[in-house]
């Protein structure tokens, strides 16, 4: 109570400040320079707000206009064109007491889309969801000298990741355990999915717990200005197909044939390996950075198609990115920019799970993105997507349609 208070006390005095100094210039003709000196001393009381409370605040706004374009689809329907506005805002704040952060985030977004945090200008003013998007508690034991990290919540994604198996958007909810030394890092989770009410299967009532194990190793090669990292793991998802038979949000019937099982009646699983090489160097004093991701579902391919018919031929699980980033946003009037290569098979990732801004799986597609710092925390980023969808749902032969374009524009405001 007493912090509570002491807050509202700063607050008032932070306010107090800008107003009298304004009312000051104009009746008594008070220059700029004492407006600038009083608007000073408000950021010394929000150091003082931040010493006292120990809360560091953090958060983002990002505004977008979105132009989204194809011709038509495989059976030939015309598919309007979309131009949108859209909008992102999260707020947030940490806590470190000993070995112990606490770190929270509210969010834009739907309460029922798990991937992405934008709202559409589109609800006739009506006020949108606001959700907590990260409720996460960090432990560094001081015994550990930093080098291990545990961490349960909604957390900040802590993998290391690309557009081909994550969304940039998804807070995912587990925990993590994490060592690191020097430029080795060994990192294991475990993230919650779906833990649904009893289902009956054969006659038999069963309660299915759908989650996500993930194992990573990471190593960072030094070479003279050059650095090469590797990154190798490996990803477990039990029951796959039942999860997405029963609509539960994280699947597809153009991923999954709904309630088809394996032979046996055994529930497929996903077993996914990935490999990272992430090469750093310099062109010139122009940064660069060349990514190339591959991931291979090791159950992905001979999937059932109808009527417990399997395909011998038909593969579905592979993923890879190719891409390279060059130029950096440091300092204002700064530019950089990439180009990247991919392709995301139907079976490759749970749909859910990856980028939504590219199309989530099934799709080829290339991008390229441009940004420059306008002023000191202020990004504007002009992105464009070419997606091709590859497959309509699983069949045997493929499926193509004419490409999607995606063009972002979007102005990012760090709090």
């Amino acid at each position: 109570m007493k912090r509570f208070w002491l807050l509202a006390l700063l607050m008032a005095g932070m306010l107090a400040l800008p107003l009298g100094s304004s009312a000051s210039a104009q009746d008594e003709g008070t220059s700029m320079d004492d407006i600038n000196s009083a608007l000073g001393s408000m950021s010394a009381h929000m150091n003082d707000i931040d010493k006292q409370l120990k809360l560091k605040f953090f958060g983002d706004v990002r505004l977008r206009y979105a132009f989204i374009a194809q011709s038509s689809s495989t059976a030939g329907t015309t598919i309007a064109d979309q131009s949108l506005g859209r909008y992102r805002a999260r707020f947030g704040a940490a806590m470190t007491s000993g070995d112990f952060t606490g770190k929270i985030r509210i969010a834009t977004g739907s309460n029922n889309s798990p991937w992405s945090q934008n709202n559409t200008f589109d609800t006739g003013m009506v006020t949108p969801f606001l959700t907590i998007d990260t409720a996460q508690i960090d432990w560094k034991p001081s015994f550990a000298n930093g080098m291990l990290l545990v961490t349960a919540g909604k957390m900040g994604n802590p993998l290391t990741k690309s557009v081909i198996t994550w969304d940039p958007d998804i807070q995912p909810e587990g925990a993590l355990i994490q060592f690191q030394k020097s430029d080795f890092t060994l990192r294991a989770t475990y993230f919650e999915l779906v833990n649904q009410a009893p289902v009956t299967i054969n006659g038999v009532a069963q309660k299915w717990d759908f989650f996500m194990d993930n194992v990573q190793a990471e190593y960072d090669i030094k070479m003279d200005k050059d650095s090469l990292g590797i990154m190798v793991g490996y990803e477990y998802i039990p029951n796959t197909t039942l999860l997405a038979a029963n609509g539960l949000g994280f699947g597809s019937t153009t991923v999954f044939t709904s309630g088809v099982t394996d032979p046996g009646g055994v529930y497929r699983d996903f077993n996914v390996v990935e490999g990272m090489l992430t090469f750093k160097s310099k062109l010139g004093d122009v940064p660069m950075k060349w990514t190339l991701h591959m991931t291979d579902n090791l159950n992905g391919m001979n999937l059932p198609i109808a009527g417990n018919v399997y395909s011998s031929t038909f593969t579905n699980q592979y993923a890879w990115l190719l891409g390279v980033d060059f130029g950096q946003n440091k300092e204002v009037g700064e530019f950089a920019a990439g180009v990247f290569a991919a392709q995301v098979d139907p079976n490759a990732q749970l749909p859910t799970l990856v980028d939504d801004d590219s199309g989530r799986t099934n799709t080829q597609y290339l991008s390229g993105y441009c940004s420059t710092l306008l002023d000191p925390g202020v990004t504007l980023k002009l992105t464009q997507w070419v997606n091709g969808k590859e497959y309509y749902a699983l069949i045997s032969t493929a499926s193509k349609h004419n490409p999607e374009f995606r063009t972002y524009l979007d102005c990012i405001v760090n709090l």
